[in-house]
């Protein structure tokens, strides 16, 4: 929660200053006199009502229709604004490398005739994003083109906020907080309730990540001005906040300023922001509260979980259907528009060729739709069997254990709370094995995110070779096998090696990728080898692809294997 309420109010407040010049124009525009225009407008006006109700999903299948549309009119702005919302609901649901492809296609349209606004806010998001994904570099880099697109005061004071976040995150307080107070002496900033509220709450929080004590004068100002002004999300934070400043010394205060953030995130219906209190709470509590609370946590956290990975489905499955029924008849639309300026030879012409061109698509749709269902199908059976396998039986084990021991006990609170927090991240980690696999030139970062996120007190990820050049000579279906034989062989170290640190080396070998794995865990006899699904998997995808894998088995020496893969 603290680092999503550093940067998420940033798109609220831009979307406030920088698009009244918008709204002011589209009031003035002129009555809409073709279909295609009334028909934008018309679902312009529904995808708005239902973003500001939070709608996302309903939203976002308005914003892609006139996205469409907007194509067929040739109106870049049209065809920008839609992207730039669709962008911003996909990060909204954490959907990054999504709202990264939607922003992405958004930035190819940019020209002279694009709204500077827009550019303003795209750019923005795009630096969340990257924000959010732990690439620091591509973040500011995004931060900083939004800065050079805007001259307005309080939008430079906004994305420079989010710059100073984005400090915070990499723990150079000294950057933040300079940065924060030089902004926070604007006189824009002083006179806009939320902003004002905003860059205080950030300069307490990067105070306290800083152990300066004078974080509490801040944090409390920015409370007051939220509670002032009514503002129930922006105060839930300020409240987590406090809690987080009071739990090292004060417990009894932590979790009371927590509840308050939990009762407020409940109200407003913000599940994240439940969950980030609750672990709080969590940690402050102990009896029947602990068990109260506990339970609220696992119950959400696995709904929120599947929320997520549904929305991210949703959103690919809307661009898809929407551009397949929308092309067509947009296409007729205009086609008829067309030929009533021709001739009748002309119309003819025109028609047969328009008809013979359905005819193709329509064969090549059904055929891609046949093999979409089937593969959603493919997917959904196996993230089911996934769940009940790995999490089913473990979720009942931990209710069942809560509702017979004594909580009280501090080992058994322990007990329970390291439970938790490993369902927690086993659901995770399914969600992740399940997103989509970006094997275009993002491959290698997406790659390396990937390795990080296995690293941990434990255990030490090093990796080497990581040429893209290299990598990028592999076709999209190797480099999802390759992503795929990684993810088996971490996972299998997770769950069996007791590894401290794993090495992990590319290197182009003639005509082939060598992959070498080496890990200083207890490593596996021969025997045991062939009873690893994990590993069985790793083996029948290399022979898929005609490569070779070897194994060393030698008990108790390490784990390593060698993997060549042809380019």
């Amino acid at each position: 929660m603290i680092l999503k309420k550093l940067h998420f109010p940033i798109i609220i407040i831009v979307l406030t200053v920088l698009l009244v010049t918008v709204s002011c124009k589209k009031e003035v525009k002129p009555i809409a006199t073709s279909k295609l225009t009334s028909e934008f407008y018309t679902l312009f006006n529904k995808a708005e009502i239902l973003y500001k109700n939070q709608d996302y999903s309903k939203a976002f299948y308005c914003y892609n229709k006139t996205k469409l549309i907007g194509e067929a009119l040739h109106d870049n702005n049209k065809i920008v604004y839609s992207l730039m919302q669709m962008a911003q609901i996909q990060r909204q649901q954490s959907d990054y490398s999504g709202s990264e492809a939607t922003a992405t296609e958004a930035i190819r349209l940019f020209n002279k005739e694009t709204h500077i606004e827009y550019q303003t806010i795209i750019y923005s998001t795009l630096g969340i994003n990257f924000m959010d994904s732990y690439d620091y570099e591509n973040g500011l880099k995004y931060f900083q083109l939004a800065l050079s697109t805007t001259n307005y005061a309080l939008d430079q004071a906004i994305i420079k906020n989010n710059i100073a976040n984005l400090y915070t995150k990499k723990k150079e307080f000294k950057k933040a907080i300079a940065l924060l107070s030089e902004v926070l002496k604007q006189k824009e900033v002083l006179g806009n309730v939320e902003a004002h509220g905003l860059v205080l709450c950030n300069l307490g929080y990067a105070y306290f990540q800083a152990g300066d004590p004078s974080a509490l004068d801040y944090l409390n100002q920015s409370l007051s001005l939220r509670i002032k002004d009514k503002n129930d999300f922006y105060t839930t934070a300020s409240y987590f906040y406090l809690a987080k400043y009071y739990e090292p010394t004060n417990s009894v205060l932590a979790k009371n300023y927590a509840i308050k953030a939990y009762e407020l995130a409940t109200k407003i219906n913000n599940a994240e922001d439940r969950l980030e209190t609750l672990g709080v709470i969590l940690q402050n509590s102990d009896g029947n509260e602990f068990k109260k609370y506990s339970l609220i946590h696992l119950r959400l956290s696995d709904s929120l979980t599947k929320a997520k990975q549904i929305a991210k489905n949703q959103f690919a499955k809307i661009k898809y259907d929407a551009s397949k029924s929308k092309e067509e008849n947009v296409s007729l639309k205009l086609q008829e528009e067309r030929t009533q300026t021709k001739n009748m030879l002309l119309s003819v012409t025109l028609v047969s060729l328009l008809l013979l061109s359905l005819l193709i698509y329509f064969l090549i749709q059904s055929k891609h739709k046949r093999e979409k269902l089937l593969t959603s199908y493919t997917t959904e059976t196996r993230i089911a069997k996934k769940l009940h396998d790995e999490l089913a039986n473990d979720v009942f084990q931990v209710m069942t254990y809560a509702d017979n021991q004594d909580l009280t006990s501090e080992k058994n609170k322990e007990f329970l709370v390291n439970t938790l927090d490993t369902i927690y991240s086993r659901t995770r980690n399914i969600s992740k094995e399940n997103s989509t696999i970006d094997t275009g030139l993002n491959f290698v970062p997406y790659l390396k995110e990937v390795l990080s996120s296995y690293n941990s007190d434990s255990t030490t990820i090093l990796v080497n070779g990581l040429d893209p050049d290299v990598l990028n000579a592999l076709d999209s279906s190797k480099k999802i096998i390759l992503y795929r034989i990684i993810n088996e062989l971490l996972v299998n170290m997770k769950k069996h090696s007791q590894s401290s640190l794993v090495v992990i080396s590319f290197k182009k070998v003639k005509n082939n990728l060598q992959l070498d794995y080496t890990d200083n865990g207890i490593g596996l006899s021969s025997d045991t080898l062939l009873l690893k699904n994990g590993l069985q998997n790793v083996e029948n995808r290399i022979i898929d692809l005609k490569g070779s894998i070897t194994f060393d088995t030698e008990t108790k020496k390490g784990f390593k294997v060698s993997i060549l893969i042809p380019l």
